[in-house]
Protein backbone atom coordinates (compact mmCIF):
# COMPACT_ATOMS: atom_id res chain seq x y z
CA UNK A 1 0.00 0.00 0.00
CA UNK A 2 2.34 2.28 0.67
CA UNK A 3 4.91 1.68 -2.16
CA UNK A 4 5.34 3.98 -4.77
CA UNK A 5 4.10 2.15 -7.86
CA UNK A 6 1.28 2.56 -9.77
CA UNK A 7 -1.94 3.60 -8.57
CA UNK A 8 -4.77 1.14 -8.88
CA UNK A 9 -7.92 2.52 -10.89
CA UNK A 10 -10.15 4.61 -8.64
CA UNK A 11 -7.42 5.37 -5.88
CA UNK A 12 -8.91 8.90 -4.28
CA UNK A 13 -5.06 10.22 -3.51
CA UNK A 14 -3.77 11.13 -0.46
CA UNK A 15 -5.70 11.52 3.08
CA UNK A 16 -6.35 15.14 4.44
CA UNK A 17 -3.36 16.33 6.18
CA UNK A 18 -4.05 15.65 10.30
CA UNK A 19 -1.52 14.32 12.92
CA UNK A 20 1.18 12.41 11.10
CA UNK A 21 0.79 14.07 7.38
CA UNK A 22 2.75 11.95 5.31
CA UNK A 23 3.38 8.98 6.52
CA UNK A 24 0.88 6.14 5.32
CA UNK A 25 -1.31 5.12 8.32
CA UNK A 26 -0.17 1.82 10.10
CA UNK A 27 -2.27 -0.35 11.85
CA UNK A 28 -2.05 0.75 15.13
CA UNK A 29 -2.57 4.36 14.18
CA UNK A 30 -5.33 3.44 12.10
CA UNK A 31 -6.95 1.83 15.88
CA UNK A 32 -5.91 5.46 17.18
CA UNK A 33 -8.08 7.21 14.77
CA UNK A 34 -11.27 8.33 16.02
CA UNK A 35 -14.52 7.63 13.96
CA UNK A 36 -14.43 11.66 12.68
CA UNK A 37 -11.06 10.48 11.34
CA UNK A 38 -11.94 7.86 9.41
CA UNK A 39 -15.26 9.60 8.34
CA UNK A 40 -13.17 12.71 7.09
CA UNK A 41 -10.98 10.23 4.87
CA UNK A 42 -13.96 8.85 3.42
CA UNK A 43 -15.74 11.89 2.58
CA UNK A 44 -12.71 12.79 0.96
CA UNK A 45 -12.21 9.95 -0.85
CA UNK A 46 -15.80 9.86 -1.89
CA UNK A 47 -15.90 13.73 -3.09
CA UNK A 48 -12.56 12.92 -5.51
CA UNK A 49 -14.36 9.91 -6.89
CA UNK A 50 -17.76 11.91 -7.41
CA UNK A 51 -15.29 14.73 -9.39
CA UNK A 52 -13.64 11.87 -11.38
CA UNK A 53 -17.16 9.85 -11.97
CA UNK A 54 -18.73 13.66 -13.29
CA UNK A 55 -15.68 14.33 -15.31
CA UNK A 56 -15.71 10.77 -16.98
CA UNK A 57 -19.42 11.22 -17.37
CA UNK A 58 -19.32 14.82 -19.19
CA UNK A 59 -16.45 13.43 -21.53
CA UNK A 60 -18.43 10.65 -22.75
CA UNK A 61 -21.37 13.12 -23.23
CA UNK A 62 -19.57 15.63 -25.35
CA UNK A 63 -17.86 12.57 -27.52
CA UNK A 64 -21.44 11.52 -27.72
CA UNK A 65 -23.03 14.64 -28.65
CA UNK A 66 -20.12 15.40 -31.61
CA UNK A 67 -21.38 11.76 -32.67
CA UNK A 68 -24.57 12.87 -32.92
CA UNK A 69 -23.66 15.97 -34.84
CA UNK A 70 -21.52 14.48 -37.24
CA UNK A 71 -24.68 11.63 -38.06
CA UNK A 72 -26.82 14.08 -38.92
CA UNK A 73 -24.67 15.93 -41.12
CA UNK A 74 -24.07 12.78 -42.67
CA UNK A 75 -27.75 11.71 -42.34
CA UNK A 76 -29.05 15.33 -44.14
CA UNK A 77 -26.02 14.71 -47.03
CA UNK A 78 -28.08 11.17 -47.60
CA UNK A 79 -31.10 12.69 -47.65
CA UNK A 80 -30.12 15.79 -49.83
CA UNK A 81 -28.98 13.65 -52.44
CA UNK A 82 -31.59 11.18 -52.28
CA UNK A 83 -33.84 14.31 -53.27
CA UNK A 84 -31.82 16.28 -55.49
CA UNK A 85 -30.30 15.74 -58.67
CA UNK A 86 -31.11 14.11 -61.79
CA UNK A 87 -30.66 10.47 -60.45
CA UNK A 88 -33.84 11.56 -58.39
CA UNK A 89 -35.68 13.08 -60.80
CA UNK A 90 -35.70 10.37 -63.21
CA UNK A 91 -36.58 7.98 -60.39
CA UNK A 92 -39.75 10.09 -60.01
CA UNK A 93 -40.25 10.37 -63.46
CA UNK A 94 -40.23 6.39 -63.36
CA UNK A 95 -42.39 6.42 -60.31
CA UNK A 96 -44.98 8.15 -62.31
CA UNK A 97 -45.00 6.29 -65.10
CA UNK A 98 -45.73 2.86 -63.58
CA UNK A 99 -48.84 4.79 -61.28
CA UNK A 100 -50.34 5.70 -64.52
CA UNK A 101 -49.70 2.27 -66.33
CA UNK A 102 -50.87 0.60 -63.18
CA UNK A 103 -54.23 3.04 -63.14
CA UNK A 104 -54.87 2.71 -67.28
CA UNK A 105 -55.05 -1.06 -66.35
CA UNK A 106 -57.74 -0.71 -63.46
CA UNK A 107 -59.67 1.55 -65.86
CA UNK A 108 -59.76 -0.81 -68.34
CA UNK A 109 -61.07 -3.51 -66.35
CA UNK A 110 -58.69 -6.29 -66.31
CA UNK A 111 -57.52 -5.89 -62.60
CA UNK A 112 -58.88 -4.18 -59.85
CA UNK A 113 -62.47 -2.47 -58.76
CA UNK A 114 -63.25 0.72 -57.48
CA UNK A 115 -61.71 0.14 -54.07
CA UNK A 116 -58.37 -0.14 -55.90
CA UNK A 117 -58.44 2.12 -58.15
CA UNK A 118 -59.54 4.63 -55.58
CA UNK A 119 -57.05 3.55 -52.96
CA UNK A 120 -54.46 4.10 -56.07
CA UNK A 121 -55.95 7.66 -57.15
CA UNK A 122 -55.79 8.54 -52.92
CA UNK A 123 -51.76 7.47 -52.51
CA UNK A 124 -51.11 9.27 -56.11
CA UNK A 125 -53.46 12.33 -54.43
CA UNK A 126 -51.26 12.16 -51.27
CA UNK A 127 -47.78 12.20 -52.94
CA UNK A 128 -48.08 14.82 -55.54
CA UNK A 129 -50.70 17.22 -54.30
CA UNK A 130 -49.21 20.59 -52.54
CA UNK A 131 -50.61 19.44 -49.42
CA UNK A 132 -50.37 15.63 -49.55
CA UNK A 133 -48.01 13.50 -47.07
CA UNK A 134 -44.61 13.18 -49.16
CA UNK A 135 -45.09 17.27 -49.94
CA UNK A 136 -45.44 18.04 -46.40
CA UNK A 137 -43.13 15.94 -45.21
CA UNK A 138 -39.88 17.32 -48.17
CA UNK A 139 -41.13 21.09 -47.06
CA UNK A 140 -40.82 19.85 -42.81
CA UNK A 141 -37.32 18.97 -43.54
CA UNK A 142 -36.46 21.50 -45.41
CA UNK A 143 -37.57 24.18 -42.56
CA UNK A 144 -35.67 22.19 -40.24
CA UNK A 145 -32.45 22.71 -42.45
CA UNK A 146 -33.26 26.46 -42.44
CA UNK A 147 -34.14 26.38 -38.66
CA UNK A 148 -30.57 25.17 -37.95
CA UNK A 149 -28.83 27.37 -40.18
CA UNK A 150 -30.86 30.40 -38.98
CA UNK A 151 -30.18 29.66 -35.26
CA UNK A 152 -27.22 30.92 -33.34
CA UNK A 153 -24.83 28.62 -32.43
CA UNK A 154 -23.84 27.65 -29.04
CA UNK A 155 -20.47 30.05 -29.45
CA UNK A 156 -22.19 32.69 -30.93
CA UNK A 157 -24.78 32.35 -27.55
CA UNK A 158 -22.05 32.26 -25.71
CA UNK A 159 -20.06 35.43 -27.39
CA UNK A 160 -23.48 37.17 -26.91
CA UNK A 161 -24.00 36.38 -22.94
CA UNK A 162 -20.60 37.33 -22.48
CA UNK A 163 -20.55 40.70 -24.34
CA UNK A 164 -23.99 41.65 -22.87
CA UNK A 165 -21.93 40.63 -19.19
CA UNK A 166 -19.20 42.54 -19.80
CA UNK A 167 -20.32 46.04 -20.08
Amino acid sequence: RGCAGPRRRGAAGPPPPGPGAGAPPSRKRRAEQTEEDRRQQRRHKNKISARESRRRKRELREETDRKVRELEAENNDLRMKLRVGPEAAKQEEESILHQLAKLQEMFKGKAGNQTQIQSELQAIRDRYSDYGTVRRGAVEFHLRQLRQLVLPTQTTKTILWLLDHVR
